[in-house]
C-alpha cells in the first residue's frame, strides 16, 4: 500500500471536485467560476439554470457508455494561435454528441456543463492537480497538450506564495481564483486552508484503513468522528454500499425532483428534455439549479 496516498490525494481530489462545485458548500464557487467563463469567452444573453459536472478520462464509467439519451453540447476550449485568422471569437466551439465528448477528449479531467434547458447548453474542460497545484501556473505544465482544451483547473498548493508574471501573490491560508495569460481560470486551494487540511487528513485516514492501522486515525471534531465511525461500521460491506452512505451527507445546490433527461416523447417521436419520476442510472442529465 506504499505511496497509495499520494494516488489517492490526486485522483480522488477530482471526485470531490465534482462533489463541491454541485454542493450547497460550494455553490458561491461555482458560481464566481462559471460568471468568469461566461464573461471570459464572451458568452452573453445566457442564463445558467441546469448544470451537471462529469469525471472525463479514460478511467471514467462513462467513457466506455454509449447511452441512448446523449444531448448535444457545444464545449468551448482556449482559441488555438493557429486559427486566430479564421475564427471570428475569443474561443473555439466543437458541439459534441456528450458521449462522444468523453471519446474526444479522453485526457481532460472534468466536463462542466450549464446550460438554460432550452437552446443552448455549453461545457467547459477542467485540470484537476490535488497534490502539486502550482504546477497549474507553469507555462510547461500546459505545453504537453493539456492546455488545448482546458478553461479552468483546481488544485492544492503547498506554496506559501506564487510568482505569476511580473506578481507575487500570497497563498497561505488562502483560495483565490487566478485567471492566466490563456484566460484558463485556476482555483487554487492554499495547502494550509481549512479545507486543503480536512481533505489531506481524509486521505490519509483512508490509507490507514485500508493498512488496518485504525487507531491511529486523525480525529479533529465530531464531525470527522462520525463519518469514520460509519465507515468503520461498514467496512466488511461492498465499497459501493459505504460510498451511498456517505453521499446522502452532501448537501447538493440543486433539486433531484427537477432533474432534465433527454428522453423519448412518445408524441412527436424525437428526444427532448424532461423530468422522470424516477433516478434512471447510467443516464446522461442536468440538474436544476436552486434559486
Amino acid at each position: 500500500m506504499a505511496g497509495i496516498s499520494d494516488h489517492l490525494r490526486n485522483h480522488a481530489f477530482e471526485y470531490l471536485m465534482m462533489d463541491l462545485l454541485r454542493s450547497e458548500y460550494g455553490e458561491i464557487t461555482r458560481d464566481i467560476l462559471v460568471t468568469r467563463l461566461l464573461s471570459l469567452y464572451g458568452i452573453t444573453d445566457f442564463e445558467y439554470k441546469y448544470l451537471n459536472i462529469y469525471k472525463m478520462g479514460k478511467d471514467s464509467i462513462h467513457h466506455k457508455l454509449q447511452l441512448k439519451n446523449s444531448f448535444d453540447i457545444k464545449v468551448i476550449t482556449p482559441k488555438n494561435p493557429n486559427l486566430l485568422a479564421c475564427s471570428k471569437t475569443n474561443y473555439q466551439a466543437f458541439t459534441f454528441p456528450i458521449h462522444t465528448a468523453f471519446e474526444n477528449f479522453p485526457y481532460s479531467d472534468l466536463l462542466l456543463i450549464i446550460s438554460d434547458g432550452k437552446n443552448h447548453t455549453y461545457g467547459f474542460l477542467g485540470e484537476i492537480e490535488g497534490k502539486n497545484g502550482q504546477q497549474l501556473f507553469r507555462n510547461s505544465y500546459w505545453s504537453k497538450g493539456k492546455g488545448d482544451y482546458a478553461t479552468f483547473a483546481i488544485g492544492i498548493s503547498s506554496k506559501n506564495t506564487l510568482k505569476i508574471g511580473a506578481e507575487k501573490h500570497q497563498l497561505s491560508h488562502n483560495t483565490v481564483i487566478f485567471s492566466d495569460e490563456m484566460n484558463r481560470q485556476i482555483l487554487n486551494y492554499s495547502n494550509f486552508s481549512a479545507f486543503a487540511v480536512d481533505y489531506v487528513k481524509a486521505v490519509n485516514n483512508m490509507e490507514l484503513f485500508f493498512n488496518g492501522q485504525t487507531k491511529h486515525l486523525s480525529i479533529e471534531d465530531k464531525g470527522h468522528a462520525y463519518i469514520t465511525d460509519i465507515i468503520m461500521k461498514n467496512w466488511d460491506k461492498p465499497s459501493g454500499y459505504i460510498i451511498e452512505l456517505l453521499n446522502q451527507h452532501v448537501i447538493y445546490a440543486y433539486s433531484h425532483a427537477s432533474t432534465l433527461y433527454n428522453l423519448l416523447d412518445p408524441e412527436t417521436n424525437k428526444l427532448s428534455f424532461k423530468p422522470n419520476m424516477l433516478a434512471l442510472e447510467n443516464s446522461y442529465c442536468l440538474h436544476q439549479v436552486k434559486e
